[in-house]
């Protein structure tokens, strides 16, 4: 399947200077083939793309102060692999012989906080 996919960021640099990290490029993977791609900075900066620990691609950017914005769009062709006939529910405990009954009630569970220090 193809498909083309993008964005643009628009940004207003208060300081003389501003480094920008950005995570909006297509990752590169063996499920997908990227066709094209253009990065595009107004006004250009000095860009240098990487890819974090997580495999993720990102582009480090360099701009000066005023209006500054990014423009990316890419061309995909993905080949994800096909879905199974049938997806078996993943479900704690014993399943009925009669097949898990959905719209039976789940626990509820509780989250007090999700800062440790609080109760």
């Amino acid at each position: 399947m193809n498909m083309t996919v993008g964005c643009s960021l628009g940004y207003e640099v208060l300081s003389p200077t501003a480094n920008f990290t950005i995570n909006v490029l297509v990752n590169k993977d063996p499920h997908q083939e990227i066709r094209a791609e253009q990065l595009t900075c107004v006004p250009e900066a000095s860009r240098e793309v990487s890819c974090t620990a997580k495999g993720n691609r990102v582009v480090h950017l360099e701009a000066g102060a005023g209006p500054f914005e990014i423009r990316y769009q890419a061309v995909v062709d993905s080949h994800q692999p096909s879905l199974p006939e049938e997806v078996k529910p993943d479900l704690p405990g014993p399943v009925p012989a009669g097949g898990p009954d959905v719209h039976a009630a789940q626990p509820v569970l509780r989250i007090g906080s999700i800062y440790p220090d609080r109760p």
